[in-house]
């Protein structure tokens, strides 16, 4: 295939130029469980094809939070974007009152958790937070659906959908949304320059951001000092090019 020009391109690259039986490892009490590439691509697509099927609609966000390193991030990450989606990952030991900033800010519809405490944490505040519609585990979890049960939704016609979405998606599309941490409160929106990094601020003085070595455009924010929290908008092309 051609260069990977989308974020979940990489996959598909990487399955045609270099497939490894271990491309993804997470240790579980104590041992390494690995994943091949293909393995990664196909249970990535059928969960895309479970989120089309809750609703998911191109442009739409994901929240991601996990406490650990885990193969579930990146499946998530590879799913959303590839049904159109828009993911927005946090830190996981952010306050209730950042999770419910960022959730509400964002407009997010679905988020992945690593664990019960995390979960917990997103069904506390989901009254507060009226575009959450669903909490999903990344393993198995008692009283609460998982990223399984998500991948048992999928159908051959929502495969058909995901090809279409997949074939839709455009490098200057919206790919993540990334929140810093901060000190000045409650931020407001705001657009930062060059707009082709979607560089976005909320509230408080943006120190400006400095250019790589090389002075290449795949700059996406070195902010120093920073003193405020920073949302940072990345289209494919501009996160996809800190993967090359």
């Amino acid at each position: 295939m051609n260069a990977p020009k989308r974020l979940f391109d990489f996959a598909h690259y990487a399955a045609a130029k270099h497939p490894r039986p271990d491309a993804l490892n997470t240790k579980v009490n104590g041992q390494w469980q690995s994943m091949s590439t293909t393995e990664f691509i196909a249970k990535a697509e059928k969960l895309a094809c479970g989120l089309i099927d809750l609703g998911l609609k191109p442009g739409d966000r994901v929240g991601i939070i996990s406490t650990t390193n885990r193969t579930e991030w990146n499946l998530c990450d590879q799913a959303i974007l590839s049904a159109g989606g828009v993911d927005v990952p946090m830190y996981p030991t952010i306050s209730q009152a950042d999770y419910t900033f960022i959730l509400n800010d964002a407009g997010v519809r679905f988020c992945f958790v690593s664990d019960p405490e995390l979960r917990d944490k997103m069904e506390a505040l989901r009254a507060d937070v009226p575009s959450l519609e669903g909490v999903f585990t990344f393993t198995p979890t008692e009283g609460s659906a998982c990223l399984d049960d998500v991948v048992a939704r999928a159908t051959d016609a929502h495969c058909a959908e995901l090809e279409t979405r997949k074939a839709a998606v455009r490098e200057e599309d919206l790919a993540t949304l990334i929140y810093t941490s901060g000190t000045t409160g409650t931020p407001q929106r705001r657009y930062a320059q060059p707009p082709q990094h979607r560089l976005e601020r909320r509230g408080g003085s943006l120190a400006p951001a400095r250019r790589p070595h090389r002075q290449s455009p795949e700059l996406l924010a070195v902010v120093p000092q920073l003193r405020t929290r920073v949302c940072l908008r990345l289209p494919h092309q501009r996160r996809g090019r800190l993967l090359r």
